[in-house]
């Protein structure tokens, strides 16, 4: 017979919720001390630093995780990229030509794409930190290098399917 069934049965007055939700607290208090991590608030109790501790995750450390993307662009990365497309007035509107079909489309509907796969990239241009990892930030540096950026819209990024040395 466990905690809870025992408490179970020796309250008859409709504490039964409340018991079980002291016990579990119980177990969770033991954890935290055992751990020093306070669940809370996600820190580390006793004035520790989490940097240090060896099971940080790779966010908390600012290690690029290697498995997906940056979190977006850096600021101002589609005007620059939108600034060397061919562009041209369409009734009162700036438009963009399309790397893809060549068609024109306003800003908004114009996306951002790699020429070459974007995780290639990133591991040829992005600068490593002394043990060999890179950063979150020199991977979103590296993500939002204009050189490797070309202007599509959404239908053609898309659907491309095509030779990963065009476009990604």
């Amino acid at each position: 017979m466990n905690v809870l069934q025992r408490a179970a049965e020796t309250d008859s007055d409709g504490e039964e919720e409340t018991i079980a939700k002291r016990v579990r607290n119980q177990n969770v208090a033991t954890r935290s001390q055992q751990t020093g991590y306070s669940l809370r608030s996600g820190n580390a109790s006793g004035g520790r630093n989490l940097h240090y501790r060896p099971y940080t995750t790779r966010k908390e450390r600012g290690i690029w995780d290697e498995k997906s993307r940056p979190a977006g662009y850096l600021d101002g990365t589609k005007r620059r990229v939108l600034t060397n497309t061919s562009s041209k007035m369409a009734k009162g509107d700036l438009v963009y030509e399309c790397a893809g079909c060549k068609q024109y489309f306003s800003e908004t509907d114009i996306t951002l794409d790699h020429h070459q796969d974007w995780k290639t990239w990133i591991f040829g241009n992005a600068e490593p930190n002394g043990d060999g990892k890179i950063s979150s930030a020199a991977a979103k540096e590296a993500y939002s290098d204009t050189s490797n950026l070309v202007a599509m819209c959404q239908p053609c990024n898309s659907k491309k399917n095509g030779p990963r040395d065009k476009y990604d």
